[in-house]
């Protein structure tokens, strides 16, 4: 697994970074890189990012990884849609459902107003 190569997760890595409390020369320090750029071009997608790597991060991040599959979830989050509060999904539905009814009320007032 080490050699994999992953892209598109620099908003991601930024954004755990920033959680963590560190700077992008705190997180280099920490990762023995050359410096911050490497970081930033990590964050950018200028550069590619390793499995190997990604493993490295999390645990310079504090979390604990026990299993180099641990740092899966941490990277690759469950998709938006399944984090959707319940309660303001049934507002949305319900607003929604009443804009059509209003929507549908005013083209039959239209229409009446045509006979």
């Amino acid at each position: 697994m080490g050699g994999l190569v992953y892209q598109n997760i620099g908003p991601r890595l930024a954004y755990l970074r920033r959680q963590a409390g560190l700077t992008q020369s705190q997180l280099a320090e920490r990762l023995g890189v050359r410096s911050y750029q490497t970081i930033q071009k990590w964050e950018k997608g200028e550069r590619t990012l390793t499995y190997r790597y990604m493993v490295k991060i999390a645990r310079a991040l504090g979390h604990a990884v026990k299993r180099e599959k641990d740092v899966i979830p941490l990277f690759f989050p469950p998709a938006a849609a399944t984090e959707v509060d319940p309660v303001l999904l049934l507002g949305a539905l319900f607003l929604r459902g009443n804009l059509e009814n209003l929507l549908q009320g005013s083209n039959r007032i239209e229409a009446d107003n045509l006979r």
